[in-house]
């Protein structure tokens, strides 16, 4: 693998940009099929979203909520063509809506509505009863019978042993070995969409790629022209993740945690067992070191005080009485959704925020090539 290498051809096969675990796996496929692939990423190591820190005393901290959608296919591809280590993991839901019931509703929706926040409110179900509770919710028939056939089919949620590191890692191995070239610290500034046969241009760092076809994440941070005219304003989106560390405890177990109708969180997981110390020697913390995902709505609040949210998670029950907030961290996700409708033949969109079903779509398109990947660099 060349990094860096900015005085290389213009042309390439391929431009992977982002480097999430499905985008390297992309690339290494493609690699394996005879293309010139290049691997673009605005961070000094790959992984995408997929990455950890150095903060505080720790040499590694998992600053994301990420985990697997539960998809059989994907936890074999993991495991027999990556050798990655699964274990249980627990991915419960609940619901902390601080809307009161309003004076102005029905009654019969005004007593549903308090038994509700009296039988749910806070409490901590697996995410399939939540399916269930959804699809009564909206009169749904068909989302409650998904639900429970969900509950019914599925096997338990798992995650890689070594968590984020526990993915990336075998997978930058592989591209380490490869012919892939991997552009780390660069930034895609803008991309011009190659019409009527002309190729795809890729403005990095100042100097423009050309690209026969372009890979892209779902949610993608660089500017996409259909034109070489004037560049269309397009308004970025900031997903926002704040990292709590924590002196107390979690009221009830949960690895990762997703909450319905909260405006103000949309996800919180701890991340607590993934620290690496700088100091080998260093006692394991105590600490929780919590996660937590604002939600759409929040995320023009980036500069908020991260103590509204640590108040929020003891307002509603997820923390013991008595815990303490020490310290925070906010990470900005930015992303622009592409118009896929709009893109020709030559851009491939890839999901890439929801591993565990993309990994099982894509599993026996890539698992054959990337087996003998995995032989050669054996």
């Amino acid at each position: 693998m060349k990094k860096n290498q900015h005085d290389v051809s213009e042309t390439f096969d391929v431009i992977v940009i982002g480097s999430s675990p499905l985008l390297l796996l992309e690339a290494l496929y493609l690699e394996r099929k005879g293309h010139r692939v290049a691997v673009v990423e605005k961070r000094d190591r790959l992984g995408g979203a997929w990455y950890t820190i150095p903060l505080w005393e720790f040499e590694s901290v998992e600053v994301g909520c990420h985990y697997f959608e539960r998809e059989p296919r994907a936890y074999a591809f993991l495991q027999e063509c990556l050798g990655i280590e699964l274990e249980p993991y627990s991915v419960k839901a609940t619901w902390f809506n601080a809307d009161k019931v309003s004076e102005d509703e029905s009654f019969f929706k005004k007593i549903t509505g308090r038994l509700t926040r009296k039988v749910l409110w806070s409490r901590l179900l697996a995410d399939d009863v939540w399916g269930v509770i959804k699809g009564f919710d909206k009169k749904d028939p068909g989302k409650c019978l998904r639900a429970i056939r969900r509950m019914l089919v599925l096997p338990p949620y798992r995650f890689p042993a070594k968590r984020v590191r526990g993915i990336v890692d075998p997978i930058v191995q592989l591209v380490d070995s490869s012919s892939i070239e991997v552009m780390n610290n660069s930034f895609v500034e803008h991309v011009v969409v190659g019409t009527d046969g002309q190729p795809n241009r890729c403005c990095i760092d100042g100097r423009t790629y050309n690209a026969k076809r372009l890979v892209i994440g779902q949610l993608v941070y660089p500017t996409l022209q259909m034109s070489e005219g004037e560049r269309e304003e397009v308004e970025t989106n900031y997903a926002v993740h704040v990292l709590l560390r924590v002196a107390g405890k979690k009221r009830v177990p949960f690895g990762y945690l997703e909450i319905h109708r909260n405006d103000l969180l949309q996800r919180v997981q701890d991340n607590s067992a993934s620290v690496i110390p700088r100091d080998p020697n260093a006692k394991p913390t105590s600490d929780l070191l919590l996660c937590c995902h604002l939600t759409k709505t929040s995320t023009e609040k980036s500069g908020m005080d991260t103590t509204e949210i640590f108040e929020h998670l003891l307002e509603t029950g997820m923390l013991e009485d008595g815990a303490r907030l020490l310290d925070s961290h906010v990470e900005h996700y930015p992303w622009v959704a592409p118009k896929e409708s709009e893109l020709p033949d030559s851009v491939t969109v890839l999901r890439t925020f929801d591993l565990g079903l993309d990994l099982g779509k894509n599993s026996d398109r890539w698992k054959s090539l990337l087996q003998q990947q995995i032989a050669r660099s054996g």
